[in-house]
This record gives structure tokens, sequence and C-alpha cells, in this order.
């Protein structure tokens, strides 16, 4: 569940990028073809990227720590989890 970023690229911007969109309540071909122009990726990885922001939003927002994605499985989510959870 991760995606290839381009150099000198990281998951945490990546997620900070698409947190920002969403609270900006970007269009999604907007938010979709944002990463892709900022972080090198395709539009299935841009699409991916997204939906696992959002599945890591989900699971914080349960406010349980024990529904926190795998940092090596699902690191996007991971870092979605962890920013939304310490937000609350």
């Amino acid at each position: 569940m991760s995606v290839e970023l381009q150099a000198g690229r990281t998951v945490e911007e990546l997620v900070d990028y698409i947190l920002l969109a969403t609270e900006q309540r970007r269009e999604n071909e907007i938010v979709i073809a944002g990463p892709g122009a900022e972080f090198g990726l395709s539009n299935e990885d841009a699409e991916l990227s997204i939906d696992r922001v959002l599945g890591g939003i989900a699971r914080a927002r349960i406010g349980n720590q024990g529904n926190c994605p795998d940092r090596i499985k699902d690191p996007i989510a991971w870092v979605s989890f962890q920013r939304t959870f310490g937000k609350r």
C-alpha cells in the first residue's frame, strides 16, 4: 500500500499535500492531478495515495489508537492517521 515518490520527496509531504487539498475542498480532478505534478505520481498512484490518506483519517476519527495502520505496510495511511489523531 505504498507508492514510489520522486527523489527528494517524502510520504509526510505527500500526506500533508493531500490533507491540505482535502481541507480546502479542492475539486477531485485537481486533487488527483496535484500529486502527479508535485510528487511524480501516475493518476493511479495519486488515487491510491488519496484513498490511503482518507483511510488514515477515518481510522483516526474513531479515536482508538489500536486502529492505527501498519507503518511499514501502509505508510501513507499511517502518517495520515498520526496527523489526524494528533489534532483530536
